[in-house]
């Protein structure tokens, strides 16, 4: 009793400084900002700071409180099944809250899913103690003894969540960076045609040529190719060579087609596209020309992008032959990611480009697809009828793929050592549970004495195992994840194209489906 008692204030003392840890390096809001005005200069040091603290914050919480874990599995309360409903109901609570919020919150909503998987495993847990009676006394001492040397136990966690969260965090960093560069933009293939070719207009040679890939098209826009004559600039700046691209009608209509980001004063992306379709004097252009953006042509706009939108600004493109100055409006970014090569220019309606350059020669389609049909069989496909016309098509999934190949590659070789470290820890926890069978046979024989059946003592030494791994992936996982849900929202690592909350929280939701599977989508 007075060892309970002087156990008491410690366990609480350690509680409130790993809480005091956790909200320190896992809350949204910089407190340094808070205190003095400004946040603190750092580098990638504070990463490796913060996931230590974040670990030790975890591991100090887990062992002087888990055995509150035992409760869930009491089998003598009533009614019986109180703790799996009461996790149950959290559980839908959290699933229900997150479905609500979406991608509002900066991710929040993410992390709400999150957290219901995490109170799910109690739920399950609760419920398989009551379900089965003869799991209740191994699922009492899996948790107890591992916890009667909470310092072995608490470095064996920290390991396991160490590792977790490492894995963690650099997975979802790097999956929401692949998904902001590699948004498709709503078309499934771009084929780009010679300047001899015959006809330019792909769909209809592929009906000419009776090719059965033209049933499986739903749309083509079509838009020309840079010819080395046009030139731009901001008001004041040098002109820099740079493409003025033509788009035809059917390029401004296509439902699907998205924006990055788009000017105020316009509702929507849809808007936007009617907008430039129906007037000469406004334009859009592709992501490389931002400030975060990179193009063969050097030619960058300083815009400040901030929750999807941006004051409409001006660009002055003039052609070098007849040196005829046009001004054009900004208003749109498209959201396409595909290399510059492909992409970068200023678009505007044919009329605009008939007045300021000539008559436009589309030699580039962008092509829709139908639901269900694969990209990269449809572009073979259309090679392989117009090979006659010369057309060159690309799957834009492939496209994409190929861009951040070399930075995949990269991150996934830290994974693999991280990996090679999990895998000597988890090695290493089978020696200690080997180790402890031929060490604790006088419990083993103290447990067959006062009725432990033989499967109930070797589930117990499983469930000492996997709780302690257990407990450090769900630490490991829910650290990382809200730490990387900070990194994305503090703007400190991204563009101002990636400010926006809604395009946050799309990548942060993106991120968190790498979580099935350790490895980067």
């Amino acid at each position: 009793m007075v060892a309970s008692r002087l156990r008491a204030p410690a366990r609480l003392t350690w509680t409130l400084v790993g809480a005091y840890l956790a909200v320190l390096w896992l809350a949204p809001v910089s407190y340094s900002k808070l205190i003095f005005g400004h946040s603190l200069g750092a580098d990638i040091e504070m990463f490796v700071l913060s996931g230590v603290m974040v670990v030790i914050a975890f591991t100090l919480i887990i062992v002087f409180n888990a055995r509150l874990l035992t409760v869930i599995i009491q089998r003598g309360s009533s009614p019986r099944y109180t703790a799996t409903t009461v996790l149950t109901a959290l559980t839908v609570a959290c699933f229900a809250a997150g479905l609500a919020m979406g991608d509002a919150g900066d991710g929040t909503g993410e992390l709400l899913y999150l957290f219901g998987g995490v109170l799910a495993i109690g739920a399950a847990v609760a419920f398989a103690a009551v379900r089965f009676p003869r799991m209740a006394p191994a699922l009492k001492m899996g948790i107890a003894y591992p916890l009667a040397n909470r310092f072995r136990t608490g470095m064996a966690i920290a390991m396991f969540s160490l590792i977790i969260f490492s894995l963690s965090t650099f997975g979802a960093v790097n999956a929401s960076f692949v998904s902001m560069l590699t948004a498709d933009g709503g078309w499934d293939i771009i084929a780009t045609a010679s300047r001899n070719t015959a006809s330019t207009d792909i769909g209809a040679a592929l009906r000419e040529a009776g090719a059965p890939v033209a049933g499986d098209i739903a749309a083509v826009g079509r838009v020309t190719t840079f010819t080395g004559y046009s030139q731009a600039r901001v008001a004041g700046k040098e002109y820099k060579a740079f493409p003025v691209l033509a788009a035809d009608g059917a390029f401004f209509a296509m439902p699907d087609s998205k924006l990055g980001s788009w000017a105020r004063g316009y509702e929507n992306e849809r808007a936007v596209f009617d907008a430039v379709a129906g007037r000469s004097n406004l334009a859009i252009v592709d992501p490389s020309v931002l400030p975060d953006g990179f193009n063969d042509y050097d030619f960058q706009i300083d815009v400040a992008v901030e929750d999807d939108r941006f004051e409409p600004f001006e660009l002055q493109v003039t052609d070098a032959r007849t040196r005829q100055e046009t001004t054009f409006t900004v208003i749109g970014v498209l959201a396409i990611q595909v290399q510059p090569q492909y992409t970068a220019g200023i678009y505007v309606n044919n009329a605009a480009y008939r007045q300021a350059f000539g008559e436009p020669e589309y030699l580039r389609g962008y092509v829709k697809l139908n639901d269900g049909v694969k990209a990269k069989d449809a572009a073979q496909q259309i090679e392989a009828a117009l090979v006659s016309h010369g057309i060159q098509a690309e799957s834009t999934r492939v496209l994409l793929d190929e861009s951040v190949q070399e930075q995949n590659t990269f991150i996934r070789m830290f994974q693999g050592f991280m990996g090679l470290g999990l895998f000597t820890g988890v090695a290493a926890l089978g020696v200690i549970a080997f180790r402890s069978v031929t060490e604790r046979r006088q419990q083993i024989g103290m447990l067959r004495a006062i009725g432990y059946q033989t499967g109930s003592i070797s589930l117990t030494f499983m469930l000492e195992s996997g709780f302690i791994a257990l407990m450090g992936i769900l630490s490991g996982v829910v650290g990382g994840m809200i730490i990387a849900r900070n990194l994305f929202t503090s703007g400190q690592f991204a563009g101002p194209a990636a400010s926006s909350s809604r395009s946050r929280g799309r990548r942060f939701w993106s991120s968190l489906r790498w979580l099935s599977w350790f490895r980067c989508s």
